[in-house]
């Protein structure tokens, strides 16, 4: 997951770790010796004064390459290729980092040993190469000088929350504070360890703290609060005031006036918000449960809130509704819902006000002024496509309903599978009012050819032969785009025809919340929501309130009630412009993201059921792993 952008990003120093060279590569802002200086020639002396004019211009990836040049040249080659290094990891170039530190051919002295084996150690973090960094802690000539104590003992704090050691972390920055001269660099430390524990991964590994043990459960705590902000930021207030209650005189007690500041940037709302939905009529139901979303993140929201309007766009001119949100004073508009109300408003010939629509175009395009964010069901195929090309599967059939949404989802999931490299070797259509589907399963999986061939030899010979019908052997995964009450019929059936051993994927529909219904879909993948597959003590606790406000809403419309819960939480970053430049929001729909086209992305979360209950998924370990062949179609 993405690294929390609740924390302000402060300097640099704590995260990297000890060499100056003109710059504070590593976390030392001065007192480190100059390399030494030999006497260049011309060509040497001009490569030199441009590689640190770069450097001091903060481009480090040029200075690295000038400082390589340098070095193939002759001149000082082990200095000029530390001095690479050093360049390269400003850069952030890790590998590099690790290319320039194998150049160096002979002992340095002690004061540059000890600045190369922390760059090596530094950059096999970056790599989470745990092994590698030890080796080059352990090369480092004892005693370090006192001013390297701080990055070294960072390194050591890295080293420890890679491997897991949480305490021992905590313990090690402790006395790495002990060496610091400046309270900035102690703010900034212990700032980079909450961004650090605040990762989904380090906190999902940790059980509930013994409160006896009050520093690391304060840390944690904290940690928890910090991952989800980006989620829920309306209740990070009173959490953080809860915090220092339980938590008093907390070393991280220092980092919230600057949590505080980062919290209230989160929920920089307009003045005056209008809401477009349907409140009757055919599509009542679902506006309201994008509604009741909304008002649950309004009601959670501390801060001064902005004054929220709702206009209902049943049987009505949804320009009409625009226009008089507009004339009321509106500074941002949320809706509408429907595809066809969204296709309108962008025919306009202008938005004076900027619109977050529930939906998407049409056409996609981007539209000044609109921005779209719906669950829209083609962006489920397409990452069904990508998950099952990421597993090494290449070719496979699918089964889809014959409605306009099943033409729409088989359509984008096979456009993105031919773009990545797969194969849609055949689809079938099925009607989704029957219960017997064995006419589609059995033409898709040449179940008929393998009995016609049966006959036909068996009619040669004239005599009955043993036989089993042997499905067709080039598919390697079948795609399946079904409702939950349809994939349950489905499931058996498939296996039925001898299709239990073929990998199935699904979109959302496949899974309703139901206990104790979901048996038959046994070993179907599928992607959903974050509000029903993440199971964080975080979101837990979000979904428990959630359910206690709108119980109904809930159990019927989840993911519409998710919508709009995260639609009220993006409208401060697209208000305010923020969306571009950020990388993601950690949302109930999903990871979400902006679009050049204008579109907000969502990166799902995959789920398998086992014994009836989604078992969360990781995402796909691709080293190493072959891409599946296309096979024959060798059935008898």
């Amino acid at each position: 997951m993405h690294a929390p952008r609740f924390i302000a990003q402060g300097p640099a120093a704590p995260l990297q770790a000890g060499l100056c060279i003109g710059l504070a590569v590593l976390g030392l802002l001065g007192g480190c010796e100059s390399l030494p200086s030999g006497q260049p020639g011309a060509d040497v002396r001009y490569t030199e004064t441009r590689a640190r004019r770069l450097e001091r211009a903060g481009r480090h990836a040029q200075a690295a390459e000038l400082y390589e040049q340098l070095a193939e040249m002759g001149a000082e080659p082990d200095e000029s290729w530390l001095r690479a290094a050093a360049q390269w990891h400003a850069a952030g170039e890790w590998s590099s980092v690790q290319r320039a530190l194998a150049g160096i051919q002979g002992p340095l002295p002690a004061n540059l040993a000890h600045q190369q084996a922390l760059l090596g150690a530094s950059a096999a973090l970056y790599l989470q190469e745990s092994s590698s960094a030890q080796r080059w802690l352990a090369q480092l000539p004892e005693p370090p000088p006192d001013k390297l104590r701080p990055s070294l003992l960072w390194l050591q704090v890295r080293l420890a929350l890679l491997s897991g050691d949480i305490r021992g972390a905590i313990e090690l920055n402790n006395e790495r504070e002990i060496w610091l001269a400046q309270p900035e660099d102690v703010r900034s430390g212990r700032q980079a360890l909450l961004e650090a524990l605040s990762q989904d991964k380090i906190l999902a590994a940790q059980p509930a703290p013994d409160p006896s043990d009050s520093e690391y459960a304060g840390w944690i705590a904290l940690a928890r609060i910090v991952a989800g902000a980006d989620r829920d930021p309306f209740a990070v207030r009173s959490a953080l005031r809860k915090w220092q209650e339980a938590h008093p005189g907390h070393p991280a007690d220092l980092l919230l006036p600057d949590l505080l500041q980062d919290y209230r940037k989160l929920l920089d709302f307009p003045q005056r918000l209008a809401v477009l939905l349907p409140a009757s009529g055919r599509l009542g139901a679902a506006g309201e449960a994008v509604r009741d979303g909304l008002l649950a993140a309004y009601l959670r929201q501390e801060e001064a809130r902005p004054a929220l309007h709702f206009y209902d766009t049943h049987d009505r001119d949804v320009t009409a509704v625009y226009n008089q949100a507009v004339l009321d004073g509106a500074d941002f508009v949320i809706g509408p819902l429907t595809r066809s109300d969204v296709d309108t408003l962008s025919a306009l010939p202008q938005l004076p006000v900027p619109v977050l629509a529930l939906n998407n175009l049409s056409d996609p395009k981007p539209v000044p002024g609109i921005y779209q964010f719906g669950l829209s069901p083609e962006d489920e195929a397409r990452q069904a496509a990508r998950r099952i090309l990421a597993e090494g599967l290449v070719q496979g059939i699918a089964l889809v309903p014959a409605t306009n949404w099943g033409d729409r989802v088989l359509s984008a999931f096979n456009q993105e599978l031919e773009i990545a490299g797969g194969m849609l070797l055949d689809y079938q259509q099925y009607d989704p009012d029957e219960e017997d589907f064995s006419g589609p399963i059995t033409t898709v999986l040449h179940l008929a050819e393998s009995r016609d061939r049966y006959r036909a030899i068996a009619g040669v010979l004239g005599r009955r032969l043993e036989f089993e019908p042997r499905r067709r052997q080039d598919v390697q995964f079948i795609f399946l785009a079904a409702t939950a009450e349809t994939g349950r019929l489905m499931r058996p059936q498939l296996r039925f025809h001898y299709a239990s051993g073929l990998p199935v994927y699904a979109t959302s529909a496949i899974y309703s919340p139901d206990p104790g219904r979901n048996g038959d879909l046994n070993g179907i993948h599928f992607v959903d929501v974050p509000l029903l597959l993440d199971e964080t003590p975080e979101l837990a606790a979000l979904r428990e309130d959630l359910t206690r406000l709108f119980p109904a809403r809930m159990r019927a419309w989840p993911r519409l009630h998710a919508l709009g819960f995260d639609a009220y939480r993006l409208v401060p970053s697209l208000f305010s412009g923020k969306m571009l430049e950020e990388t993601s929001i950690a949302g109930l729909t999903g990871e979400l993201s902006m679009g050049m086209d204008g579109q907000v992305r969502r990166e799902l979360l995959w789920a398998r059921f086992e014994n009836g209950v989604p078992a969360l998924l990781g995402t796909p370990d691709l080293t190493g792993q072959p891409v599946g062949e296309p096979g024959l179609d060798e059935s008898l």
